[in-house]
C-alpha cells in the first residue's frame, strides 16, 4: 500500500475514534445529575435515578457552606445497601449495578447544623462504557498506521540507497 492510502486509513480511524470518544462523553455528562441539598440536624434526603444491569453509577457529595458528619450510601432495587460512608469529607462512591432498576442515594445528616450540600449522581450505561474503551482502542491503531507506512518506506529508501553504494 502507498503513503497516501495508509495516511488516509490511519488519518480517518483517528477521526472516528475522536468523534466516538466525544459522543460517549456527551453522553456521560448528559446523564449526570447536580441536585443542592439543604439538610438540617437529622434529615435526610433520598434521590433515585434508573440503573440497568452492569452500568456503573457514580456519585459525588460537596459540602457548599460547612462541613459536618454525614452518613450516605446507595439501595439497590431490591433495598440493599452499599458502600456506606460516614464522614465529614466530601464523599465521592462507585459501583456496578448488580441488578436493574431504581438505584437511589441516601444522605442523612447526623450533626447538630444545617448544611448545604451539591451531589452529582451519575449512571453511566454498560455500553457507553465500551464505546469509551473503543474510542481509545482505535486511536492508537490510527496512530500507529499514520506513522508505521512512512517510517517502512524511509527505511526501504535506505536499504535501496545501500544496495546501490
Amino acid at each position: 500500500m502507498n503513503i497516501k492510502k495508509m495516511s488516509a486509513i490511519g488519518s480517518i480511524i483517528i477521526v472516528i475514534s475522536l468523534v466516538v470518544f466525544s459522543v460517549a462523553i456527551l453522553s456521560i455528562s448528559r446523564d449526570t445529575g447536580v441536585y443542592t441539598v439543604n439538610l438540617s440536624p437529622q434529615a435526610s434526603e433520598n434521590i433515585s435515578r434508573y440503573a440497568g444491569l452492569d452500568d456503573l453509577i457514580s456519585y459525588r457529595i460537596t459540602f457548599n457552606n460547612v462541613t459536618g458528619p454525614l452518613s450516605s450510601y446507595l439501595i439497590s432495587p431490591t433495598g440493599i445497601r452499599s458502600p456506606y460512608h460516614s464522614s465529614p469529607l466530601n464523599t465521592t462512591g462507585n459501583v456496578v449495578a448488580d441488578e436493574s432498576g431504581l438505584w437511589s442515594l441516601y444522605i442523612l445528616n447526623t450533626g447538630n447544623r444545617t448544611i448545604q450540600l451539591t451531589v452529582e449522581l451519575t449512571v453511566v450505561p454498560e455500553s457507553t462504557m465500551f464505546t469509551v474503551l473503543a474510542a481509545f482502542t482505535l486511536l492508537p491503531i490510527g496512530i500507529v498506521i499514520l506513522i508505521f507506512n512512512p517510517v517502512k518506506n524511509r527505511i526501504e529508501k535506505f536499504k535501496n540507497t545501500r544496495r546501490k553504494v
